[in-house]
């Protein structure tokens, strides 16, 4: 059976990124303001978020727009059932 692409996902790996860069403390959520900041640099070049001056890297790109795909699902999923509901 072929494996899915969600199914390939280190968890907590984008977290523990995040953390070492120092946008990220413990179990805070992970504003979606900061994935929409990476994913929108390119490959290479320097971004400031909350004060801090990173590299975005290839890998942090790719796990910045997962997390935001994932929300995405979370989001669509909520208003599917809403859409139930009214019926």
């Amino acid at each position: 059976m072929a494996e899915k692409w969600i199914q390939e996902l280190k968890p907590g790996a984008y977290r523990k990124q995040l953390q070492r860069l120092g946008l990220v403390e413990g179990m805070e959520k992970i504003d979606p303001a900061i994935s929409r900041k990476i994913v929108n640099t390119k490959t290479g070049n320097k971004v400031r978020i909350k004060g801090k001056t990173i590299t975005v890297t290839p890998l942090l790109k790719q796990r910045a727009q997962t997390h935001l795909t994932l929300l995405s699902f979370k989001k669509n999923k909520k208003k599917r059932k809403s859409k139930k509901k009214k019926r």
